[in-house]
Formats: structure tokens, C-alpha cells, sequence
């Protein structure tokens, strides 16, 4: 059976995995650089996060349902909203 594992990130862009050599096997709760909680899959359709570090260090939102991954929402979602 193959290992399982993957990239995840925080909300601070800080990217990290699990299952690789040298890296924890299970996906942490928490990121080891700032403290915040990690993203591994999307919480509204369960995808996973880009496989691709660079693309996923980019990545606010899920590639299947368009969810943000932090709260945040589409750019055309926020139009009519007033600046703060």
C-alpha cells in the first residue's frame, strides 16, 4: 500500500507536508513557522490543495468549488462591498 501524503499551507503562505521522507507521517493541525492552522483540503468539497508547491503557495481558493480556503471570498463577491 502506498504511503499516503501531501502539502498543505497556513494562512500565512507557509507551505509544508506530510508523508515524505524526513516529514511527519499524518497532515499537523498547526503550522510550525507562525502558529496558524494549516489547510490540507478544501473544508467545504474535500479536495485536496494544489500538489505543486508553487501553485499551491499562491492558492486562496479551492480549484472544485471556488470556497476559500482562509474565509476569503471571490473578488466579484467583494465589489459592491465598502472599503474599510
Amino acid at each position: 500500500m502506498p504511503q499516503e501524503r501531501g502539502l498543505g499551507k497556513c494562512e500565512n503562505d507557509h507551505i509544508s507536508s506530510y508523508g515524505f521522507p524526513t516529514r511527519p507521517a499524518e497532515p499537523f493541525a498547526f503550522c510550525s513557522q507562525c502558529g496558524q492552522a494549516m489547510t490540507w483540503k478544501c473544508a467545504q468539497c474535500g479536495a485536496a490543495v494544489p500538489e505543486d508547491a508553487d501553485e499551491l503557495k499562491a492558492a486562496r481558493f479551492c480549484r472544485e468549488c471556488g470556497t476559500g480556503y482562509f474565509g476569503d471570498e471571490p473578488e466579484d463577491e467583494r465589489e459592491g462591498e465598502p472599503e474599510s
